[in-house]
């Protein structure tokens, strides 16, 4: 009976790496984040829609229901596009990595999956700026400024990739994640995945 389930979008290892070295630059460029939470490279990844507490037998439904929409869907791609501090540099909760992809592929994946929860679970509040694909790379113990210079520094890291691969992200599957949280911070579990494309899930047991 998982209390903190979500559905996400994995990061590759190279994405990881670079996504890491921004850290490492927002760090160089504003001390004053040095002692805020910082996200292990190993958690990285983009929320698609948090669901919360789930039952099991819930778990498998959603799983086998994901399927057979997300099997319409291509594969595509997301692109590591810039560093947003949320919800503004002057009073900063979090630093995102933001990406970007066709916007018809991320409204058709986004639509889905709503249309499966409600389908599965029961209708839930809209999300009230829709699906905004990003990374959280830093989240703050209180709200406070976050340097221009430091954003500037780590867009030019991001500029300075050009078409390196790293800034990629393939997507051919959403991952569904159970969450719990601990002082040394979050630990995720694996639950299941459905592919995108004419396959079905590969649940955890």
């Amino acid at each position: 009976m998982p209390d903190r389930v979500f559905l996400a979008i994995d990061m590759p290892e190279g994405a990881r790496r670079l996504l890491s070295a921004l850290q490492s630059v927002l760090r160089e460029s504003d001390p004053r984040w040095l002692d805020e939470k910082w996200v292990r490279p190993d958690l990285f990844h983009v929320t698609v829609r948090f669901i919360g507490r789930l039952e099991d037998d819930d778990v498998r439904r959603l799983l086998a229901a994901l399927e057979r929409p997300l099997a319409r869907l291509s594969p595509f791609r997301l692109e590591l596009r810039g560093v947003r501090a949320v919800p503004s540099p002057g009073r900063a909760a979090m630093v995102w990595a933001t990406l970007a992809a066709e916007r018809e592929s991320l409204s058709a994946l986004a639509s889905h999956v709503e249309e499966t929860l409600s389908s599965v679970l029961g209708p839930s509040e809209p999300r009230p700026h829709g699906f905004r694909p990003h990374v959280t790379l830093v989240r703050a113990r209180r709200p406070h400024v976050l340097a221009a210079d430091a954003v500037d520094a780590a867009e030019t890291l991001l500029a300075d990739a050009g078409k390196d691969p790293d800034r990629i992200v393939s997507v051919r599957s959403l991952t569904l994640y159970s969450s719990t949280l601990g002082r040394g911070g979050p630990t995720y579990e694996r639950i299941g995945e459905v592919m995108l494309g004419p396959t079905g899930p590969q649940g955890a047991d």
